[in-house]
């Protein structure tokens, strides 16, 4: 478990740093000319969640990027235009980045999607997987339900089907997940 924080981490940073160099920057006005700058340097905060609303192992990270950034000593508000348009693209740059991660400490991977990046670790029993996947299967019905399959509906069908956030103790949950992976044979 250690291995797996310290991955996701790790590819969260690299991912960040990525974003901080490529988009990261402020208009700038001088002589009556504004033009976009690169700055490079963001404020970020970063939460780790470990579970889905549904209470399902899911380790992500909230980054929030604030809206202040630095050029010529001075302070600006960030213009990246780009970030929101490149966000298919982050999200392909974290998961080589985890994947490449996890191999380096031994895991093995399988890619299940070239085109998107996606990819499994190898022997986890596909009936695990499934369990531990309702969120993904509320927003997958919800998505036939509409007829509509596309990333757009199911950013929206997330939304519409995801009950509110309940707290509870990781240590049971944590412990509720072992007993139930053991009684899977996994």
């Amino acid at each position: 478990r250690k291995d797996m924080v310290e991955a996701h981490n790790r590819a969260v940073e690299e991912t960040l740093n990525e974003i901080e160099k490529r988009e990261i920057g402020a208009r700038i006005t001088k002589d009556g000319t504004t033009e976009h700058i690169k700055t490079g340097n963001m404020l970020c905060g970063k939460f780790n969640h470990y579970v889905s609303r549904n209470n399902d192992p899911q380790l992500h990270t909230h980054a929030v990027i604030l809206n202040q950034t630095e050029y010529n000593n001075k302070l600006y508000a960030v213009d990246n235009g780009d970030l929101y348009k490149n966000k298919i693209l982050y999200g392909q740059i974290y998961r080589n980045k985890l994947s490449a991660e996890l191999m380096q400490r031994g895991y093995d991977v399988e890619c299940t999607d070239k085109e998107k990046g996606f990819f499994e670790l190898k022997d986890i029993k596909e009936e695990i997987r499934e369990c531990f996947s309702t969120r993904r299967k509320e927003i997958v019905e919800a998505m036939k339900l509409y007829e509509k399959f596309s990333p757009e509906h199911a950013a929206l069908a997330a939304i519409k089907t995801r009950a509110a956030k309940t707290h509870k103790d990781m240590n049971e949950l944590t412990s509720s997940w072992k007993e139930t992976v053991n009684e899977m044979g996994g």
